[in-house]
């Protein structure tokens, strides 16, 4: 057998997994079984190999007990006016964090904690939330770089009212939504089930699957969906593309 350095094993494993994990058409335990034989094979069984291991903690995160099915943009609108109806000065606010939520792909929790100041006016028509910096110029998710999502995209530019709505509301040294994550989740279970759709299981997080995977299908390009979603790695984007039309 030809030697080969461990970059090299682990480039040309990380090439083989890849491609079909967005196709979605090799099992974890298949991918296992890849994964584990050929660094055996190779005598490369107490080495890390990156780039594949990646590839194959990508496939984990599939499973039905970690990554749940995408909400669709129509059950989050239905869930947003759900929670607009109830009584309560919260109401608003969290029906916002709904859209809000998957409109820029946030994580929940980074989304209610930021700042009204993060909500930005860009041209007197756009507007923008700002992740990163800030204040303590602490990393975003490993990177350094500016993180600024545009609110209402692809169809959706009726949520630049809705963002300008809260920011009217919502003023001075406070959280831009004043609600907590577990607010976030209480309401957004109970709207599903007045829906009667709590069968779906889906949460709050689904909503971020489920705003990169509507604009995997209406043709935004993963890199673009990528940096939206601030994820480090394209692998956490290739899941979305399997959503797309064929």
């Amino acid at each position: 057998m030809p030697t080969r350095t461990a970059a090299e094993v682990d480039h040309a494993l990380d090439l083989y997994l890849v491609p079909l994990f967005a196709q979605h058409r090799l099992p974890l335990q298949r991918a296992r079984e890849a994964y584990y034989g050929v660094r055996f094979a190779f005598n490369l069984y107490n080495q890390h190999l990156p780039l594949s291991h990646g590839s194959l903690d990508g496939y984990k995160r599939e499973g039905p007990d970690v990554s749940r099915e995408p909400c669709p943009f129509e059950v989050a609108v239905l869930v947003s006016l759900d929670i607009l109806g109830q009584p309560g000065p919260e109401s608003p606010l969290v029906a916002a964090a709904v859209l809000f939520t998957f409109d820029s792909y946030a994580r929940p929790g980074s989304l209610c904690g930021l700042e009204c100041r993060r909500l930005i006016s860009v041209d007197g028509s756009r507007c923008c939330l700002v992740f990163f910096p800030g204040d303590r110029e602490e990393r975003s998710k490993g990177r350094t770089q500016d993180d600024t999502v545009e609110v209402g995209i692809q169809g959706r530019e009726w949520l630049r009212g809705v963002a300008q709505a809260v920011s009217e509301v919502r003023q001075g040294p406070h959280k831009l939504l004043g609600i907590s994550q577990a607010s976030l989740r209480r309401h957004f279970a109970a709207a599903l089930g007045r829906l009667q759709l709590r069968h779906l299981g889906y949460t709050p997080h689904c909503l971020r699957h489920g705003g990169a995977s509507s604009d995997a299908n209406s043709g935004m390009d993963a890199v673009t969906i990528q940096l939206r979603g601030q994820w480090r790695s394209p692998k956490s984007v290739v899941r979305y593309m399997r959503y797309m039309k064929r």
